[in-house]
């Protein structure tokens, strides 16, 4: 092991020397020569800065699959991703339908997570915005689509806009035509 103290320069670790802390060495820090490493590798979290530890808190990393659908529709393909740190999730949606058509209130279910909730007319996430829509019309004047997360649920309420209101699809003779598609990459607070 090869450990450098120099008084003007402070104390110098060759690569891949663990610094630990704690009595069971929960606490690592060390270069491997490529990369920087600080690994909490016992039962607690690894908080940054000061005041509420629950604010600092690096408490999860977490990735997978989630299977989004919307109830009453058949699906060739669908497919979910995520990535949650701490409360922050970052998802991926793509459905791809099975010679079904869908109209009325629209919802896309399965988030792998329940969205924050809030006071009053509140969305965790307000302008999911899809990034490819195939077979899909648009009532009289409408002019997009996009989704939103209702307060503290874990799905995707579709809505339409025609440039001065925002209707719910129940509210809009907007229809997913059979063989629809939808995909959207978005972020929202988890609860």
């Amino acid at each position: 092991m090869a450990v450098t103290i120099d008084g003007s320069t402070g104390v110098t670790y060759s690569d891949n020397i663990k610094h630990k802390y704690g009595t069971s060495g929960d606490l690592e820090i060390y270069h491997d020569g490529s990369n920087s490493y600080i690994k909490d590798t016992g039962t607690g979290n690894l908080v940054l800065g000061f005041g509420s530890a629950s604010d600092n808190e690096l408490d999860a990393y977490e990735e997978g699959t989630w299977t989004p659908a919307i109830s009453g529709v058949s699906y060739g393909d669908t497919q979910g991703t995520y990535i949650k740190i701490g409360t922050l999730c970052f998802v991926t949606v793509s459905l791809n339908a099975a010679n079904t058509s869908k109209s009325g209130d629209i919802f896309i279910t399965g988030l792998p997570f329940a969205g924050k909730g809030g006071t009053g007319e509140y969305y965790n996430a307000n302008s999911i915005i899809f990034t490819e829509v195939h077979n899909l019309s648009l009532g009289s004047g409408e002019t997009d689509i996009y989704g939103r997360i209702p307060n503290g649920t874990s799905h995707i309420q579709l809505l339409t806009f025609d440039g001065a209101n925002h209707t719910t699809m129940a509210g809009s003779s907007s229809t997913l035509g059979s063989n629809h598609t939808l995909r959207a990459s978005f972020s929202y607070q988890t609860a």
